[in-house]
């Protein structure tokens, strides 16, 4: 999404005055319980944010899937399953293939794909995604994540964690649409748990930014949810799984990479951050960077134009984020692709968020 002439942008106001009116109204209607928000037997988290897309939700989630489990968590996912055509309740397999994506979603068939212990179910309705969950695990769940539900308020949640992305700029928190924001910052009094992501590749200022308007919520409404500041990394890469569990296959290091002449292909919410990453932690040479809508379908007219591309630029490899990887499972280039293993990691310590799940399931 680009931002709007400057000339152009007072045409927009009364639509984001009209859409802020609205969500405002929603909100008011869950808070005083004329809207019911539905329990669904078992501790639910919700992983969300404010604005539309590209945040950092996933790696966030890969990340807390692996402290649940590292803490002996029966843990089970939740998600609309966006960008898929089935609707749901259904299981989402853990093949990682092309097809698995275009049916469930792709950030869905990723995460069931790298975390095949971990069930993940999708369906437009959370609070039936849960149900189905809990049900597949015969009862055998001691909490379940909800991605992207933070304003999906009809599940009943225990603690709701809210993405903020300090590499977007100030004009993408104005409501939709004139900027990119679901709901603004005062939604921030019902969070538990905020987290910054990507700090290493934003400005300072923006941090502070972020970091100021979390505190003058939390001062408002006297209510301080757990503030924590994340980073974006690659710890290593992995070729096409063609069907394969990734897990599977010979990985190649990020210094590796340093220098090789490459073709970036990206169909994700914030595709400079990845180019970023590449030039700045893998320093590899960008020859160029194809970017494709968020959740994009590649076709095999798409992949025969960014193979054909490649090898015009005379690349010596082609990168693509894992998200995208699973969409081109079987896909096998002349020149050899590898997917990015993108992850977050915590700048401090997370203990506070995980004593406070604790506290849920005593």
């Amino acid at each position: 999404m680009k931002r709007l002439p400057l000339p152009l942008e007072p045409l927009i106001y009364p639509l984001a005055g009209l859409y802020k009116s609205i969500m405002s109204s929603r909100n008011l209607a869950f808070d005083r319980g004329w809207l019911p928000s539905h329990e669904v037997g078992r501790p639910v988290i919700s992983i969300g944010n404010l604005t539309a897309g590209g945040t950092g939700k996933t790696p966030l989630t890969a990340l807390l899937v692996e402290g649940f489990l590292r803490r002996g968590k029966r843990i089970g996912l939740v998600s609309r399953g966006y960008g898929g055509t089935e609707k749901g309740p259904a299981r989402v397999p853990s093949d990682g293939t092309a097809e698995t994506a275009r049916r469930f979603g792709d950030e869905t068939a990723w995460l069931a794909h790298r975390y095949p212990s971990v069930p993940v179910v999708i369906a437009a309705k959370r609070v039936e995604a849960a149900r189905l969950l809990i049900e597949e695990c015969d009862g055998n769940i001691d909490l379940i994540l909800a991605d992207d539900a933070f304003q999906h308020r009809w599940l009943k949640r225990s603690l709701d964690a809210v993405v903020l992305d300090p590499t977007e700029p100030e004009w993408h928190y104005r409501p939709l649409p004139l900027g990119r924001t679901r709901e603004g910052f005062d939604s921030l009094a019902r969070a538990d748990a905020v987290f910054l992501t990507k700090t290493n590749l934003a400005a300072e200022s923006q941090v502070k930014w972020l970091l100021s308007q979390v505190a003058r919520v939390a001062k408002a409404h006297k209510r301080h949810p757990l503030v924590f500041e994340l980073e974006s990394y690659i710890p290593f890469f992995l070729p096409l799984a063609g069907g394969r569990s990734m897990a599977d296959l010979e990985s190649r290091s990020v210094s590796s990479f340093k220098g090789e002449r490459v073709l970036l292909v990206s169909g994700i919410g914030r595709p400079h951050t990845f180019a970023r990453l590449i030039r700045n932690i893998v320093h590899a040479e960008v020859l160029e960077h194809l970017v494709f809508n968020d959740h994009h379908s590649y076709s095999e007219a798409n992949l025969a134009a960014i193979e054909a591309r490649a090898v015009q630029l005379g690349a010596g490899a082609i990168l693509v984020t894992e998200k995208d990887a699973v969409k081109m499972s079987n896909w096998r280039p002349r020149v050899p692709c590898w997917a990015s293993r993108l992850e977050t990691r915590a700048k401090g310590d997370l203990g506070a968020f995980y004593e406070a799940v604790d506290r849920l399931l005593l």
